[in-house]
């Protein structure tokens, strides 16, 4: 009963955690739209810069590490082949907004 138990807690965090996945990754998407439409990349009409986003602790070159792991995620999930990078980084440093 225990093992049957111990399944079903599984099976529960499981979906909870797919759901959440899916759930960022919809916002990921969200975001990069945004990013983009927004000319808010590097070279757009309102490139985010450095004193944009000094109040976060974050540099111009953290968000846009945080797009190209959004941009990445979402190649994964669409059967392309994602960038090898340090994305456990990007997320240590994003998180804190």
């Amino acid at each position: 009963m225990a093992v049957s138990a111990s399944k079903q807690t599984f099976i529960q965090n499981l979906q909870q955690a797919i759901n959440q996945l899916l759930i960022s990754k919809g916002s990921l998407k969200d975001c990069d739209n945004q990013y983009y439409a927004n000319g808010f990349n590097a070279g757009g009409a309102h490139a985010i810069t450095d004193a944009d986003v000094a109040q976060y602790n974050l540099t111009a070159a953290d968000v846009a590490a945080g797009m190209t792991m959004a941009e990445n995620l979402d190649k994964f999930f669409t059967n392309q082949t994602p960038a090898v990078a340090d994305y456990q980084t990007t997320l240590q440093k994003l998180r804190t907004i």
